[in-house]
């Protein structure tokens, strides 16, 4: 009997806004702000974010926004803003599990995937909630059942590999939602 290893889990990850998004378009470096986490706290170098980067930087981006790739690793890991978590909805993830990350060619589903970096393993999950109260519908987000203020919320938004107000507006379009923090 012959062992055929299952396909591994993918996870994709945003080159850009998505047209819900007020900046539609733009990129969002999180395939750069997934590799300053993996050279600052994972021990690879920038050489290795060269070579899984390459394929990435030559069929999803432009030449000029090339450009604009190296110069947010480089960014992300002196500010020390590298992306440390994503989340998503639902409850699918257990500690332990591996993924690769990917991202599309182009649109999604309709163009082929480049796997950015190497296979990851979630470290860690937290329970995430989006609710929204009120006559204003104001939107709340919460970790693990506790409500977080706004600089949990910065926090938050910085190591998902976003400023807060483009955190906020990812999430503005869709309606109340549980999920899971993924730490890789």
């Amino acid at each position: 009997i012959q062992y055929i290893p299952k396909k591994m889990k993918r996870i994709p990850f945003s080159s850009r806004f998505p047209a819900t998004h007020p900046r539609k378009g733009k990129l969002t470096f999180f395939p750069e702000k997934i590799w300053a986490h993996l050279i600052i706290n994972r021990g690879y170098t920038e050489m290795q974010s060269a070579q899984w980067l390459h394929e990435y930087r030559g069929k999803v981006l432009s030449e000029w926004e090339r450009g604009l790739s190296f110069q947010a690793i480089a960014s992300a890991i002196l500010d020390k803003t590298p992306k440390i978590h994503t989340i998503r909805k639902g409850e699918k993830r257990k500690v332990g599990d591996k993924f690769d990350p990917y991202v599309w060619t182009g649109l999604p589903y309709r163009t082929p995937q480049i796997v950015f970096a190497p296979t990851l393993e979630v470290l860690q999950l937290e329970h995430f909630q989006t609710q929204i109260e009120g006559a204003k519908k104001t939107r709340y987000f919460s970790v693990e059942g506790h409500f977080m203020s706004h600089w949990e919320l910065v926090e938050l938004a910085q190591n998902d590999g976003l400023f807060i107000d483009d955190f906020k507006d990812w999430f503005s379009k869709s309606d109340e939602m549980q999920g899971q923090i993924i730490y890789f």
